[in-house]
């Protein structure tokens, strides 16, 4: 080769002509047909056209001469039929270029041999390259390559419909997209791409076809000739919102865990069905329709699972009862619904809405402890001595009527001695309950339970033109109806545990192991009280575990545990529920021991799943309220514990949100004490805060 030739070069997957323009060491200087000027080493030709050009030519005039070769080269390559040729050929016998050029054009000039080279590079169809040229593949080989091509090229038009459809719908005005979109969407080929890039708008690069929904987004890009806001897997969100599918507060929690599906027809009918029947009580129920009995909930809960009774005993003394839903009365093991509702696990509390465990009609109709309906109950009753020692206690199956139904505030108020409405006997059995739990909670805690309990914050979201209104309240430090409630259904926990542990009644047993070494270490012990102490004390704790096997459960202070007290929002409470009224029934129990460690390994994993959906969802709202009432602050905050030895980096506990948080401090607030801090920045979609003294 010499300065001047004419050659075609490999680069990549790609081939280019060139012309040489001088050699530099073992390479050669060349400028190419798109005006480039490249350095391809001597191996990388592939064709030498047996042309000269002038090399001390502008580089403008050699790249023009170079086009006018390619477009000679692209016209011979149109008027070949790669099948033709084959046809001609004989089967195993490799050919060359030249030859199969000859058989076309009559001629085997460098112009129509490369014309041959490009169509069968383009079209692999019918031959294959091999060290001695060209072999023509079999027949059945051919028809199988076929069929790819044609699926390949079916795939590709269906992704560019997909794509002209988006930009279509792009291009519409914004209240007509959503109806677009629905009508687009009923074709499965849409759908499937629709799906690709809400996958990777929710799953981000972890997401299996990440990279074919980047070259989708890029594709709509070039086609609507606009940029979309955000990058990578944001901008398939931002996508999804300006087509209106989605708005901008979607819950993407909620699509990562697939927790919002639908009961089937079937499932839903099988609800209705027991929304509708008329409830009699079976003849081994104790009626205990008697008690003054009162559930104390949220104001805004719908799905109530346990209710409080208490009465003092002529001899001094009182009788709890520790009355927990039963919703296995209406929802057999392995039906339809109990299906449904194990898949599910748990009910799942967002801050913008609830997603039950089981449908509406079970869950806050039929097994719901509603107030002035006869409800079927397990019941714990419990015996106390004037000394608040548990004397006696039994579990039963139950018919129970809530008198009352009552929200921690009121209950609360009532405590505080706060005026009420509540009448005389409610107001002391509240009392005679809460005196009970505060010596119960005492006592655990001399046995070495560790209780922290931190103030939660509680969502009130409204909506006005498609945009939320963010509310946050936070349920005060020590309430003490909540107290109240938690003691009483870790009574019922512990006596439901201790029965199964007594009795070997196969359930599932909750418990914690002890932190390694001492609790009160010196790092917790030199923490200020409060907050600091609690989190010192959080960062020593293992993490609760959930097994067939009966344990010490550190944190509670109690030998054995489970929860049973939440049978419509958790279903391995279910299970244990089941398990227990069976024996108590004299009836055969619904699990084996395998069947059991099955359940747990399914309620586990999506229970940890809905845990997560939860958090996530809280901290986007929290976020959210951030963003709308950043320019209420500063916000008061306390000093949880320095990250850096001057202080400026520090956690804090935002009380306004009951959120510990990460801030920057100009100079250092000794922990435990209070400080101001105001939001820098905050972006919940990207979920990120910025906060600074203020």
């Amino acid at each position: 080769m010499e300065v001047g030739d004419v050659v075609e070069f490999e680069t990549g997957d790609r081939h280019l002509l060139a012309v040489l323009t001088r050699e530099l060491g073992q390479k050669w200087i060349v400028v190419t047909e798109g005006g480039d000027e490249m350095r391809p080493a001597p191996d990388d030709v592939t064709f030498e056209l047996g042309q000269s050009l002038d090399a001390s030519g502008s580089q403008r005039a050699l790249t023009h001469s170079l086009q006018k070769i390619r477009e000679r080269i692209d016209k011979a390559a149109a008027e070949i039929d790669v099948s033709f040729l084959w046809e001609f050929v004989d089967a195993g016998e490799a050919v060359s270029a030249g030859m199969l050029a000859e058989l076309f054009f009559e001629s085997s000039e460098p112009i129509e041999v490369l014309a041959v080279l490009q169509k069968l590079r383009d079209d692999a169809v019918f031959f294959k390259s091999g060290h001695d040229g060209w072999e023509p593949r079999g027949p059945d080989q051919v028809e199988e390559l076929k069929r790819q091509r044609e699926a390949k090229e079916k795939r590709r038009r269906q992704r560019q419909a997909f794509i002209d459809g988006v930009v279509e719908v792009l291009e519409a005005e914004s209240s007509e997209r959503a109806e677009m979109i629905d009508q687009r969407m009923a074709d499965p080929e849409f759908r499937s791409h629709m799906t690709t890039l809400q996958g990777y708008a929710i799953h981000g690069n972890r997401f299996g076809d990440s990279d074919d929904a980047s070259d989708l987004l890029e594709s709509i890009e070039e086609s609507a000739d606009t940029q979309i806001d955000g990058g990578s897997d944001t901008k398939a969100f931002n996508l999804m919102v300006d087509l209106g599918i989605w708005d901008t507060h979607e819950n993407l929690w909620v699509h990562r865990y697939n927790l919002d599906g639908e009961p089937d027809k079937e499932t839903q009918a099988e609800a209705n069905q027991v929304a509708e029947a008329d409830w009699e009580p079976e003849d081994w129920r104790s009626d205990m329709t008697d008690r003054l009995c009162v559930s104390i909930d949220d104001a805004s809960t719908r799905d109530i699972d346990d209710a409080l009774s208490c009465r003092r005993l002529p001899d001094g003394g009182w009788e709890v009862g520790i009355h927990v839903a039963d919703p296995d009365a209406f929802v057999q093991k392995d039906s339809r619904l109990d299906r449904h509702a194990r898949r599910r696990a748990t009910s799942v509390y967002l801050p913008e809405r609830t997603i039950n465990m089981f449908p509406p009609e079970v869950s806050e109709k039929a097994a719901s402890l509603v107030a002035g309906s006869r409800r079927p109950a397990i019941t714990t009753l419990a015996e106390f001595d004037e000394d608040f020692e548990i004397v006696d206690w039994s579990i039963q199956p139950t018919v129970v009527d809530v008198d009352h139904r009552l929200t921690y505030e009121e209950v609360d108020a009532l405590l505080d001695d706060e005026e009420s409405d509540l009448d005389d006997d409610v107001g002391q059995m509240l009392r005679d309950l809460a005196t009970i739990a505060e010596e119960h909670r005492a006592s655990r805690e001399e046995k070495g339970a560790v209780s922290i309990d931190l103030p939660e914050p509680k969502f009130d979201i409204t909506w006005e033109d498609g945009e939320p209104n963010v509310e946050l309240n936070v349920r005060r430090d020590e309430s003490k109806a909540n107290e109240l409630v938690s003691e009483f259904m870790i009574m019922a926990g512990y006596l439901a545990g201790r029965l199964a542990w007594l009795k070997d009644i196969p359930i599932l047993f909750r418990s914690q192991d002890a932190p390694e070494g001492e609790v009160r270490d010196e790092r917790v012990e030199e923490a200020p009280d409060g907050l600091p102490t609690d989190f010192a004390l959080l960062r020593k704790m293992k993490p609760g575990n959930m097994s067939t096997e009966p344990n010490e459960h550190f944190g509670l202070g109690l030998p054995v545990y489970t929860q049973a007290t939440s049978p419509i929002r958790r279903y391995a409470d279910l299970v244990c529920q089941r398990q227990i009224k069976a024996w108590l029934t004299d009836r055969p129990l619904p699990y084996d021991g395998s069947e059991l460690v099955e359940v747990l390994g399914d309620v586990d994993s999506n229970s940890s799943e809905a845990g997560r959906a939860q958090g996530g969802s809280a901290r986007y709202w929290t976020l959210e309220y951030l963003r709308q009432h950043k320019d209420d602050g500063p916000f008061e905050a306390e000093v949880i514990e320095h990250y850096n030895d001057d202080g400026t980096k520090a956690a804090v506990w935002v009380h306004a949100i009951a959120s510990k948080e990460t801030c920057r401090f100009r100079t250092a607030v000794p922990v435990g004490e209070e400080a101001k801090v105001e939001v820098n920045r905050v972006d919940p979609r990207g979920n990120q805060l910025s906060l600074k003294q203020a």
